[in-house]
């Protein structure tokens, strides 16, 4: 069985609906693509073991970056000390292939977050609504299936 492993980046409390509807996505996705043998894994922290980890829970979802077909992260108002780690760490140590950077569409930014968007613009995707968040979501996903399905 193929796999798709997604690793998903974000403020839990700014983006929760963001975040349900992305794994709505993924379930539906999975539901039509398991019979052709082809699983689709979502990576959310909020439904990781919490347990003490060495080197806390920090490396351990880092660790989870390995193998990761695609990254996506949303970006607010601001970004995550924790958030922006686990984006480094995707592009520079792991070489994830597909790093998407959904931006909302709001203008009051602090300094850093303007600036690493700025710097990364060749990865970002603003979004209006979540109804296009959702399809750009679904249409790289598959974009990624049917990518590997050509090799």
């Amino acid at each position: 069985m193929q796999k798709v492993k997604i690793f998903l980046a974000s403020s839990i409390v700014e983006f929760k609906k963001e975040r349900n509807l992305i794994g709505d996505v993924v379930r539906k996705l999975q539901d039509e693509w398991i019979e052709k043998e082809i699983r689709i894994k979502l990576f959310e922290c909020e439904f990781f073991e919490n347990n003490l980890v060495l080197g806390g829970l920090q490396k351990k979802y880092n660790d989870e970056l390995k193998d990761t077909d695609i990254f996506i992260m949303l970006v607010g108002k601001k970004i995550g000390k924790y958030t922006k780690e686990e984006f480094l760490e995707a592009r520079d140590n792991f070489q994830v292939k597909n790093i998407l950077i959904f931006k909302s569409n709001i203008l009051d930014r602090d300094d850093d977050t303007k600036r690493f968007l700025e710097e990364e613009k060749h990865y970002v995707l603003t979004f209006n609504n979540n109804l296009e968040l959702e399809n750009i979501i679904k249409n790289k996903i598959l974009k990624e299936i049917n990518s590997m399905l050509s090799l």
